[in-house]
């Protein structure tokens, strides 16, 4: 099996767990005892001791096993494309860093707004 099909089989699996997932909140909220939820599908043999595989810039392949859904590990991931829409703009606007003109003397005197310890 080459790479690439047991990373579209360790894709497969994982929305296969998401499906269960939610429809085991669902039947619980019906009142459906545990027991008879359905079971999770078995994590299949060829998928054990997988690897992320991505290309490092060493020019070797990646031998972290902790992987994500997507199948590549936490350094390996991909990076946020940033917010898309304008509520996610805004949102994402109030969290910056003030700019220069917007600083408080707090933010640039460490010693203001802190009591001096007297001994």
């Amino acid at each position: 099996m080459t790479p690439e099909q047991k990373r579209a089989l360790w894709r497969e699996y994982w929305r296969k767990c998401a499906w269960h997932t939610a429809e085991n909140e669902r039947l619980q909220v019906l009142g459906v005892p545990s027991h008879k939820l359905p079971r999770f599908p078995p994590f299949p043999d060829e998928l054990r001791g997988m690897t992320c595989g991505a290309w490092t810039r060493a020019g070797t392949s990646c031998k972290r096993k902790d992987l994500y859904t997507s199948g590549r590990c936490k350094l390996h991931g991909g990076l946020s494309t940033g917010p898309k829409t304008p509520e996610g703009k805004a949102k994402s606007a109030l969290n910056s860093n003030p700019t220069e003109g917007e600083k408080t003397a707090c933010d640039t005197d460490p010693m203001r707004g802190s009591e001096k310890l007297t001994f």
